[in-house]
């Protein structure tokens, strides 16, 4: 039976730590990836908002003028309706 000497163990050791290492560096860069995605994502969705909020504001508004505009058109056609009922229709003659 071989018996490790210690100063292969130290060697496994320092491996293994520089693989740790190794492997904190990796996840650091996915983690600083991550985050900048994250960030631009989060702006993509802050100006989609922004924008839906525009729209929406948008409708609103042309909702309120078509309902405006309805009620101009209805009194328009009052008012057409009482002038043509003022005005004297001729008799017909027998």
């Amino acid at each position: 039976m071989e018996t490790v000497q210690p100063l292969e163990r130290l060697q496994v050791l320092e491996k293994k730590i520089a693989h740790i290492i190794d492997l904190l560096h990796e996840e650091r860069e996915k983690t600083t990836h991550l985050l900048e995605e994250k960030n631009v994502l989060s702006a993509r969705i802050e100006a989609m908002e922004s924008s839906l909020l525009k729209e929406t504001k948008s409708i609103e508004e042309l909702s309120q003028e078509r309902v405006l505009t309805k009620q101009m058109v209805d009194e328009l056609i009052q008012t057409i309706d009482q002038l043509v009922e003022s005005i004297p229709q001729p008799e017909a003659s027998s």
